[in-house]
Parts: C-alpha cells; structure tokens; sequence
C-alpha cells in the first residue's frame, strides 16, 4: 500500500498534466484513513468491500459529491449526471423504459446502419491510403447513434458534426482535477470562454427539443419519455429546462464512453495479432454478406470479453466521488458528514487480491469460470447500486455491434509505435486522435496466399 498520499498543489498539477501518475500516486488504499487536502477532509478507498459499502450498503448516506454540481451545472444543468435526491429518483424513473432490452434491441438496427457507414468510409480511405482517427471519427459516430436512438431526429449529420466539436470543447473542460474535487480551489478557464461552450451546447439542445415538438411521431426515447411526463404530470417536475438538462447530459455520456471504449479498444486491437485472430474468426462464423445484429452478438464471446478487459484497464470512469450527508462508519473508523469520498476505481480494476498480474492484458479473466466466486465489486466499469450507469446495456450493445461491423471487413494497424498519452476528462481520453492506417481483409487474405506460394 502507497502511504505517500499527494497533497493539494501535487494533485491539482498531475490531474492537469500526469493523470495516470496522479492515479499510481493515489495508490491502492486497502485501510480507511481519513486525510485532509486543503480545508476538505478526504478518504480513498480502492477495496472492493469499500466501495460496496459506499455504493450499496450504506448508499443513503452518501450523495453525489456537491462540488461536481458547482462545476458540471453550467454545463449541464440537474440532469442524471449532476443532481440527485427526489430530483434524480423522479427524472431516472421517467428515462429507464428507453433502456429496457426492447428497445436497446430496436436501437441495434439503426447501430448497425450507422456502422456499416462509418465502415464504408473507412474502406475508401483504406484503399486511398488515408490515415483513419480513430477518437475523432468514433467521436462523431457515437453523436450520431445518439441523434438516431435515444433522442432521435435530434440532428442532421451537418449539425452532429459541429455539436461534436462544441461538446469536446465542453467536455475536454472536464478534468481529473474536478472528478478529485479540487477545481473550484484555483483559478480556471475565462468566464467568457465558458459562457460562449455553454451557449453552443444549450443552442443545439433547444434545436433537438423544438423539432420533437413539432413533429407528430410519438417515439419512446428519453426526449418522447420526458415530453410525456411534462404533459402528465400536474406539478413543475419536467420543466423545458429539465428536459434539456437531460438532453445535453446524454449527448454528452452517450458520445464520451462509446467513443473511448470503441476507440481504445480497435487501437488495442490493432496491437494484439492473437486477440484479433481469436475475434475474427467468430465474427468469419457469420453467413457471408450478413449485417451485424442483435442476436449476433450472444456468440462472439471473445469479442465481448476483450471489451470488458479494454475497460478494466481502462475504465472510463477511473474516479467516482460522493460525500457523506451523515455521518457513517466503514471497518470502524468513523467517516464524519461532509467527508469527500475518493473511489479509485483504476486501482481496483489492478487490486491484486482479485487480479492475477493485474497489468496483463488478458480477457481470459472473464470466462464464466473465472468471473464465478469474484468480487462483484472487483470491476466496476459502469459503477454500482441505484446510480449505476442507466446505459450500461445501451452502450455495450453498440460497442460491440459496432466492432463486429467494422472487422468483418477491415482491420487497423497503428501509424506510430509510441503509446499515446492519457488526457483525463470525462472520461480517459487519448491526448491524440488516435491516427491508425487501415487494412481491407480482402487484402490481407490475398498476401497470405502469395506468402504461401512463396510469392
């Protein structure tokens, strides 16, 4: 265990410049210590017990941390991201049937559709010998899955492609520093700036809600869900600014998740010749011709378990925070109201009590026979309890379709052999866009034959 624990200037400088280091430095937190960071006391916990105590067990007396309100509200006003209490409860209760399995598998044709877009284009600039970047182009396709699922008709492809640009503006805005709860202790970005982020994003949001307003379909996404409820309900619960809040918060982590996982996991694979031979030849199982659907996706397992280690290694989400609203007591030290709560969700993706050489890349760990007896807290890509992820299944659903879509045809190789740095935003971003060039499997097969004939 790391008993260095970084102060105040040390953690604001490498949440802005080293996340991963600030991460490392953070350590693996096995005992409750309570610490103080400027005036806030503090505690870190990485054990899997913790943090199900934090997030399940004892999750009323918990709440999502004040000051992510104070610094993501600006931006996103009280959607499901940012508020919580009889707020949270009421706008989560109203949004969950747009995720039910129904409808993630009524999104997974227009997934499909997107995918098999984004692959074709990608197919000409194979042939042409263009670079694909990949964060940049996966950026964009997860703004479009979005536009077309869960608030669909939201945007043209015109305006998605400038909505990507304004929320990466947004979101790059969105550091580790904030995720730890320090921001709002030094000075940060001009107020000019930051009003003129905010007006694109709220533009785009009034955009989106005045064509379902004026369209006669009645569709059941999260947008359609909320117009009913703001006509059912009697009372100021789903007011127009409510409805946007929730519209700029699910464009924003539905286009940063998808996006990352998708991109660091096609980077990765692009890297790992054995990973890729095992996942092409499930996906060459497919009859010939054959779009990527729903149903297929119960038996590419090797696939899906690369994924899940792609997101251990790098979870998109390597901190969540709360902060007691009264006081509670974890392996008997008492954690006192108003305590910030520090979950180091990337060290317990590494804790090795429950990962073998835990910085191995192995999706093997999540074969059925190793998943059983495992701490269910062990891995937490999505979090857990009554806030886990309410896209979770969405999300998995077009990582996977839209990979599968993508390898049937093609596969990527990197244009530099030197990794690439981490940026920590909303998520664990790449500091570059990723540039890989890209490989037609009809090409590939063809140098196999000749290298067999000795060609």
């Amino acid at each position: 265990m790391n008993n260095i624990f970084p102060g105040l200037l040390r953690t604001y400088h490498l949440s802005n410049n080293e996340p991963l280091l600030l991460l490392k430095e953070m350590g693996r937190q096995d005992k409750v210590v309570l610490r103080r960071r400027g005036a806030q006391r503090l505690v870190s916990l990485t054990h899997p017990d913790h943090l199900k105590h934090v997030l399940i067990t004892a999750n009323d007396k918990y709440q999502k941390a004040p000051f992510l309100r104070n610094m993501w509200g600006p931006y996103f006003g009280e959607g499901l991201l940012s508020s919580s209490g009889y707020h949270w409860q009421k706008h989560r209760k109203v949004i969950s049937p747009a995720f039910h399995i129904r409808m993630i598998e009524k999104y997974a044709s227009e997934a499909s559709r997107l995918s098999q877009r984004l692959r074709d284009d990608w197919s000409k600039k194979a042939k042409n010998g263009e670079t694909i970047h990949l964060a940049s182009d996966f950026a964009t396709f997860a703004l479009e899955l979005v536009a077309h699922t869960v608030i669909s008709g939201a945007m043209t492809r015109e305006e998605i492609q400038q909505f990507a640009v304004d929320l990466n503006s947004v979101s790059s805005e969105i550091r580790l520093r904030d995720l730890a709860g320090i921001a709002h202790l030094f000075p940060q970005k001009p107020a000019s700036k930051r009003r003129d982020a905010i007006a694109m994003v709220n533009t785009f949001a009034k955009k989106a809600l005045e064509r379902r307003r004026q369209s006669e379909d009645v569709v059941p996404d999260v947008l359609g869900l909320l117009l009913q409820a703001q006509t059912a309900d009697d009372s100021d619960d789903f007011t127009d600014k409510d409805i946007l809040d929730e519209v700029k918060t699910f464009f924003l982590a539905g286009f940063e998740v998808t996006s990352i996982v998708l991109s660091w996991s096609l980077y990765l694979l692009g890297q790992m010749d054995d990973q890729r031979e095992k996942i092409l030849s499930e996906i060459d199982q497919l009859p010939d011709a054959h779009s990527v659907t729903f149903d297929d996706l119960k038996n590419l397992g090797s696939l899906r378990r690369f994924i899940d280690e792609v997101m251990r290694l790098y979870p998109p989400g390597p901190i969540m925070s709360r902060q007691t609203i009264r006081d509670d007591e974890i392996d008997g030290i008492v954690i006192p109201k108003g305590c910030l709560v520090e979950m180091n969700v990337w060290q317990t993706h590494r804790h090795p009590d429950f990962w073998n050489d835990p910085e191995h890349f192995n999706p093997d760990r999540f074969l059925p026979e190793n998943i059983r007896g495992r701490h269910k807290h062990a891995y937490l890509p999505f979090g857990s309890g009554p806030r886990t992820c309410i896209g979770k299944g969405m999300a998995l659903m077009e990582i996977q379709l839209a990979l599968a879509t993508v390898l049937q045809k093609m596969t990527i190789t990197p244009v530099t052999d030197q990794w690439p740095n981490f940026v920590s935003t909303f998520v664990m971003r790449p500091e570059s866009s990723l540039p890989v060039k890209g490989i037609l499997r009809e090409n590939q097969a063809a140098s196999k034959i000749r290298l067999a004939n000795g060609l």
